[in-house]
């Protein structure tokens, strides 16, 4: 193999490992999302927006299509089972198209986990699928483990 495509090769397993990572990840026990759970909260998606929000630069932006790019969500509130919540919940959300966001539904409902930001504490980040966050119907053994 020649120098040339060495590095070609190179870099076309270090786009797709770094594809495959922003995209797969173990989901974490009921019991540890529980734990460690800043906010927690079941609510109706009321509205969906593009945000700028994207961790570590690593997922794909809204150029990518309509469902790519970070989200600003604003729910209505169910049920607060972690923190001080308002009646209207806004928070934002990584990629859903690369990386590991929801895929947000007006209407729906979800178990939502979030953290404030460090860099801006009036503002809610929603952890991703594999830390507890997604529909409601789907999340039973978190929302379980979150109302002990």
């Amino acid at each position: 193999m020649s120098f040339r495509q060495w590095v070609a090769a190179l870099l076309l397993y270090g786009t797709f490992a770094l594809t495959v990572l922003a995209s797969t990840c173990a989901p974490m026990e009921p019991s540890e999302v529980a734990k460690r759970a800043e906010v927690a909260f079941v609510g109706t998606v009321l509205k969906v927006e593009s945000d700028p929000y994207r961790p570590m630069d690593l997922c794909w932006d809204a150029s990518h299509g309509d469902d790519c790019g970070g989200r600003r969500v604003t729910f209505e509130l169910g049920e607060a089972l972690r923190g001080n919540l308002e009646k209207q919940v806004e928070v934002v959300s990584e990629d859903a198209c690369y990386c590991l966001g929801s895929y947000w539904e007006v209407g729906s409902d979800y178990l939502v986990i979030a953290a404030a930001d460090e860099g801006n504490a009036n503002r809610l980040i929603a952890e991703d699928v594999c830390a507890g966050t997604g529909k409601l119907y789907e999340r039973s053994g978190y929302l379980r483990e979150l109302r002990r």
